[in-house]
């Protein structure tokens, strides 16, 4: 791969492949022709500005994004259109993708909440312990989960089952740090 360096100023740099104009283009048009994860790629082109050709342009990542999922069945590309949601500030839009995003089976990456934290906060959809509660469960979010029982939230105050679960998180815990 040929790159060519230039310092901007004693602090910055920008990286620039030589052919990117034309690697662009070829990835549009594999897009268009609905070649395997060409609008994946694009997505993440202008997601994460690999090149530095140009700041990121969420408007086209997401395109690029919701076209891999519709076309590709890029079923992890939900998580990047719900991370994308989350950046400018669409809570309705980033619940909906992050759903979808959980039930195919991902997980939301870094300081991401979890489906469960999404109902019980009421971010992007109604307050609702019911399912906050049934994703903990899922998601095995057992300080959670003991913090419901033992504050009476969405469940009735057991302070039982919040040691049964404040237990488990401590066994988690354990588990962790074993490894």
């Amino acid at each position: 791969k040929y790159v060519e360096k230039r310092i901007l100023t004693s602090e910055e740099y920008i990286l620039k492949d030589r052919f990117y104009d034309e690697k662009i283009s070829l990835y549009e048009k594999a897009a268009k022709l609905s070649y395997k994860d060409s609008n994946k790629r694009l997505g993440s082109i202008y997601k994460f500005n690999e090149e530095n050709k140009f700041g990121n342009n969420l408007e086209w990542a997401l395109y690029y994004y919701k076209l891999a999922f519709e076309r590709e069945n890029c079923e992890e590309c939900t998580r990047y259109v719900a991370d994308i949601y989350k950046e400018i500030g669409d809570q309705k839009q980033e619940f909906i993708w992050a759903l979808k995003a959980a039930n195919f089976g991902y997980s939301l990456w870094g300081n991401r909440p979890s489906i469960g934290d999404y109902y019980y906060n009421g971010v992007g959809t109604e307050v609702n312990y019911n399912e906050a509660f049934k994703w903990y469960l899922k998601d095995q979010e057992n300080l959670k989960i003991a913090d419901m029982y033992y504050y009476g939230v969405g469940k009735k105050q057991n302070y039982e089952e919040a040691a049964k679960y404040y237990l488990a998180t401590i066994e988690q815990e354990k588990k962790i740090l074993e490894q």
